[in-house]
This record gives C-alpha cells, sequence and structure tokens, in this order.
C-alpha cells in the first residue's frame, strides 16, 4: 500500500493511494526565545514484545536529521547536528512521554518537527509537533508628533493645548498588542504599524483640561501569556488658566 504522512493547518493526513484521510491535530508547542522547550514523541511500541531500533528527528524545513538516537548496534547512542548541537537531549526514560529537550531556544527553532521511529518488528511511526517561538517586545517607546521620546514627567503643556501620545512597541514576534491605560481604563486609540514593522497606539487629547494634570498615562505591550507585559508611562504637567 503507497501512502504518505503530510501535514495541512495542524493536522496530520495521511494519502492512500492518492486520497487523504484525516488523522488528528498534532500538538503546538509555545516558547519563549531564551528558555527550554520540551517537544513529545511517544515511542511506545504497538506490541509489548516489540523495541525501539531507530529515531530520527526532523525539523521539516531540512532534508537530514537534527538529532539521532541509534539502538541497531545494542546500546543507544544520542547524535546531535551542528542545527541543535549541545543545546538538545532526548529523554526517552518514559516511553510513553519521551521528549527531545531544547535549551536555550533561539528564534530560528521555530516550525514544524517529526519524531521517526524505527521498531525491531512494527511498522515505522512519525509523530510531528509544531514548536512557534515567541520573541517578547524588546521596550515601548512613548513619543510626541515630532519624534520626541517621553518618559516620567512631561511638558507643561496649556490647558486648552492638543496633545498626541505615540506609544510604539519595539520588536516582538508574533506581534503585540499595545495599549494605552488610565488607572484600570483602557484608553482608546489609533493603531498602525511603523516603517520597521513596529504596531503603534496613538491617542490624542484634543484640548487639555485641569483634571488632566498629574495624570499618570501607561503604555503596555504584549504578545504572549508567559512573560510579563513590557511598559512606559508618562505623567502630564500642566500649566492651567486662571479662574
Amino acid at each position: 500500500m503507497r501512502e504518505s504522512l503530510v501535514k495541512y493547518r495542524g493536522y496530520k493526513l495521511q494519502c492512500v493511494y492518492g486520497k487523504y484521510i484525516l488523522l488528528k491535530r498534532y500538538p503546538e508547542v509555545h516558547a519563549v526565545i531564551g528558555s527550554a522547550v520540551y517537544l513529545p514523541c511517544s515511542i511506545s511500541p504497538p506490541a509489548l514484545d516489540d523495541s525501539v531500533l531507530l529515531i530520527l528527528w526532523y525539523r521539516l524545513d531540512l532534508a537530514n536529521p537534527i538529532y539521532t538516537l541509534d539502538a541497531r548496534a545494542g546500546e543507544a547512542k544520542h547524535f546531535s547536528n551542528k542545527v541543535l548541537g549541545e543545546r538538545a537531549y532526548f529523554n526517552v526514560s518514559r516511553s510513553a512521554s519521551a521528549h527531545i529537550r531544547l535549551e536555550p531556544v533561539e528564534a530560528e527553532d521555530g516550525g514544524e518537527y517529526r519524531c521517526r521511529i524505527d521498531y525491531k518488528r512494527g511498522r515505522t511511526l512519525n509523530r510531528l509537533t509544531k514548536l512557534d517561538v515567541i520573541v517578547p517586545v524588546r521596550e515601548v517607546l512613548i513619543r510626541s508628533l515630532g519624534n520626541k521620546t517621553y518618559n516620567g514627567m512631561i511638558g507643561p503643556f496649556t490647558e486648552g493645548e492638543r496633545l498626541t501620545l505615540i506609544c510604539e512597541a519595539v520588536g516582538g514576534r508574533p506581534l503585540p498588542t499595545v495599549l494605552w491605560k488610565k488607572g484600570s481604563s483602557i484608553l482608546q486609540g489609533s493603531i498602525s504599524t511603523s516603517e520597521q514593522g513596529w504596531i503603534r497606539n496613538e491617542i490624542v487629547f484634543d484640548r487639555l483640561k485641569r483634571q488632566d494634570l498629574f495624570t499618570e498615562l501607561l503604555c503596555q505591550a504584549s504578545n504572549n501569556n508567559l512573560t510579563a507585559p513590557v511598559h512606559s508611562s508618562v505623567t502630564i504637567d500642566l500649566n492651567c488658566e486662571y479662574i
């Protein structure tokens, strides 16, 4: 029987005689750059009297295996190629929860991985995993329309003056959400993308009022729930008109 294994939108599809059969969704793992990640690959044999001979890890954008566990000569030997180097180790102490540990995670590690298991008697199995590498926002910058960088106390401005503040999130993959906050309230702003591809949120005060004096405005950016949001804040100083 002619068959092949392919992927489509996170699902495993098996092609048998030209027809694709849906198997199941494969796991998707998220990791922050610089952290450790565990990519699963159950190696439990189909039969109790079977055993593993060879395990090959592939990243689907590369032709050659990136990690090999070879037990064909008896004692299992581990080999990691230059893509992973000493950052990787395949833990097979528990067959059902076997995994490759990768530390530290690098931005280039993101992608889809295939773990191929060759058994002594049973048919070869393939297991797929997708690794999404998160690059947190480096910093957020608060600027004026004239590209002046603001931090801490800003001004003094004049009561009735128009004020525009632009918050820009530097870096980040996937693209972050950028929010302006006043206390616990989220302020409505205008979202755009800079020439560098950074996400910006612009807020406008059409007329500054005396109640805006010493108002603290916080801008925060986040693209994951594994690290704390990056933020910066300013406090408005204001020259108020005499009543």
